[in-house]
């Protein structure tokens, strides 16, 4: 049989004790602290929503369902084509800029608008293209054949 001892001065089991009970408080202080933080109630995907359908809101335009019909990554062209151009053309003329973003990957969220006067099939989305969460382009248009594109603002012909 072995038999181990030791002597410990008084000092050593002081400092053993106070340094447990630092890191005690330590544990019980993080955990307090991750008890009180306060918790998002909507999920990070439902908050990227959330602004997307308050973004269409201020246009006037109100977004079918939860989710968007597509999310998908695009890449900005470095050198813009024809209908490129055209496309920032329709930005230009409401306040974007595709140019900055020339090369760039960027996020594509399409969404079913479900108050477009006269439509009632669902045909009509509006496109929203995101970099680092901000809206950097987009449009509404009809995926019928003979459908449409315009920006996000209302035309003075409609009644709503």
């Amino acid at each position: 049989m072995v038999v181990i001892s030791f002597r410990s001065p008084r000092f050593y089991l002081t400092g053993l004790l106070a340094s447990a009970g630092i890191v005690f408080i330590v544990i019980l202080l993080v955990q307090i602290s991750a008890c009180t933080r306060p918790v998002s109630s909507a999920a990070p995907e439902e908050s990227f929503i959330e602004r997307h359908r308050s973004f269409l809101k201020s246009y006037g335009w109100e977004i079918e369902g939860d989710m968007p019909v597509e999310k998908t990554q695009v890449t900005v062209p470095a050198v813009f084509d024809r209908t490129y151009e055209e496309y920032n053309a329709l930005q230009l003329s409401q306040g974007f800029d595709l140019t900055p973003y020339r090369g760039k990957q960027v996020d594509k969220f399409v969404y079913r608008i479900g108050n477009y006067p006269g439509v009632t099939d669902g045909s009509v989305q509006a496109t929203l293209l995101v970099f680092h969460g901000n809206v950097i382009a987009g449009d509404i248009c009809s995926v019928r054949l003979d459908g449409f594109m315009h920006g996000f603002r209302k035309t003075e012909h409609f009644n709503n």
